[in-house]
């Protein structure tokens, strides 16, 4: 879901897939410039939509802190901690 500026930039944008029932939410993001105004709301309350749509029962996302208020004000709450790791892709298998 994109939601675009008046001048055709992007101003809020996120996705979502569905794994069997479960709606798995990412790369949610309002520009600098156009935060404050609702978007991430719209943005979420359309990724909602379209995962109940879809048969989703249960939903995931991993937050990164700056986003924490947002996902607390519609409604998710920390289920667990993330720990990120980086693998060089030189050791990446084939």
């Amino acid at each position: 879901m994109t939601h675009t500026a008046a001048d055709g930039g992007i101003a809020a944008e996120g996705q979502v897939a569905l794994s069997d029932s479960v709606a798995v939410i990412g790369q949610v993001a309002t520009a600098p410039e156009h935060r404050r105004r609702g978007l991430g709301l719209l943005v979420m309350s359309h990724l909602g939509a379209a995962a109940n749509e879809a048969g989703a029962t249960t939903g995931l996302l991993v937050a990164t802190v700056d986003g924490e208020a947002l996902y607390s004000t519609v409604g998710w709450s920390t289920y667990s901690e993330v720990t990120p790791a980086l693998l060089p892709a030189s050791r990446v298998p084939s």
